[in-house]
């Protein structure tokens, strides 16, 4: 007699264990056949990775350029604080000559209250670039943490490939398995036929 495995698929004498044409492989309840779409999540992964870089360096791009306006306003800044300490100057020279410390003394003001103007027009640029700079770091920290993302999505793709393929692998062995309890199966029922016909003889 032939002893028989309650999970293993054996084939009757002279079958296969192959798929009939048109048929797919369907793998057995709680299995995932996940290779062809693992890749395509491997690419999109991969994809939402390289946005992300794109946008880390964007958000860099953005930094520098408000570090350079950041610089510009400290140097209007400081320009304007020389116009002023210039009027101061020429308003201590003109105290010799009354009528002329007056004018000067006028224009000195003028000149006091534009650079004070500009002073502060430099501070609030100075001020706009540092918040750009701050946005410009924030968003290449979101760039880096979508990267860091997209790559850890492109890991997870990848890892479900390599379960996918583990799967089919392990198909593909009950599959031969499944022949070698067949052959042994042809090979005992062999022996059997030629036992009996010694003992009929």
């Amino acid at each position: 007699m032939i002893k028989e495995e309650e999970e293993e698929f054996v084939p009757e004498e002279g079958e296969e264990f192959v798929p009939e044409e048109g048929e797919e492989f369907v793998p057995e309840e709680g299995e995932e056949f996940l290779s062809e779409e693992g890749e395509e999540q491997a690419k999109e992964g991969e994809e939402q990775a390289k946005e992300g870089e794109e946008q880390a360096k964007e958000g860099e791009e953005q930094a520098k350029e408000g570090e350079e306006q950041a610089k510009e306003g400290e140097e209007q800044a400081k320009e304007g604080e020389e116009q002023v300490k210039e009027v101061e100057e020429q308003a201590k020279e003109g105290e010799e000559q009354v009528k002329e410390v007056e004018e000067q003394a006028k224009e000195g003001e003028e000149q006091v209250k534009e650079g004070e103007e500009q002073a502060k027009e430099g501070e609030e640029q100075a001020k706009e670039g540092e918040e750009q700079a701050k946005e410009g770091e924030e968003q290449a920290k979101e760039g880096e943490e979508q990267a860091k993302e997209g790559e850890e999505q492109v890991k997870e793709v990848e890892e479900q490939a390599k379960e996918g393929e583990e799967q089919v692998k392990e198909v593909e062995e009950r599959a031969k398995e499944g022949e070698e309890w067949a052959e042994e199966g042809e090979e005992k029922e062999g022996e059997q036929d030629n036992a009996f016909s010694s003992q009929m003889k």
